[in-house]
C-alpha cells in the first residue's frame, strides 16, 4: 500500500510540474517561474509550521498559479527575475518592495516568512546569477 501511494505521489507531481513547465513555457522570461513559487509558497508552509501534507498541497496549488495569484512567492520570483522590459531586482530593492506593500498587497504574515528565507538564503539556492549577471538555472531535479 505504501509503495503505491508513493507512486502515486510520483505520478501527481511529475503531472503537475509538467503541466507548469507547459503554462511557463509561453516565453523565456517565465521559464521555471511556477516551480520556484512552488518550492518558496512550500517552503513558506513549513515554516509555518503547517503539516508535511499541506506543504505538498500548497506547493501542488503554486505549481498552478497562474490560473489564480499565490501573492508574495509569485511578485517575489517576479522582481527576482529578468523580463523582457527590465533586468531582475537587487536583494535591497525586493526587500523594499515586500517592506513597503506588507499588510497593503500582501499579507503580512506571508512577508515576514518571504523576508526570511530571502535572508537566509534559502531564495539565492533557488534562483540566482551569477557574477556577469546571467541566471543560473538548477531545478530540473527538484521534483523527482
Amino acid at each position: 500500500m505504501e509503495i503505491q501511494r508513493e507512486k502515486d505521489r510520483q505520478i501527481i507531481s511529475q503531472a503537475m510540474v509538467t503541466f507548469a513547465y507547459l503554462v511557463d513555457a509561453k516565453d523565456q522570461y517565465t521559464q521555471e517561474h511556477s516551480v520556484r513559487v512552488a518550492l518558496y509558497s512550500e517552503e513558506i508552509a513549513r515554516r509555518m509550521r503547517m503539516s508535511e501534507a499541506d506543504a505538498t498541497l500548497i506547493r501542488y496549488i503554486a505549481l498552478v498559479h497562474d490560473c489564480g495569484k499565490v501573492g508574495v512567492p509569485d511578485a517575489y520570483d517576479a522582481m527576482s527575475s529578468d523580463r523582457c522590459y527590465r533586468s531582475h531586482l537587487s536583494k535591497e530593492k525586493i526587500l523594499e518592495e515586500l517592506n513597503r506593500y506588507s499588510g497593503e498587497q500582501f499579507d503580512p504574515e506571508l512577508v515576514k516568512y518571504m523576508i526570511d528565507m530571502i535572508e537566509d538564503g534559502f531564495t539565492y539556492n533557488i534562483h540566482h546569477y551569477d557574477d556577469d549577471g546571467r541566471e543560473v538555472k538548477h531545478l530540473e531535479e527538484v521534483f523527482k
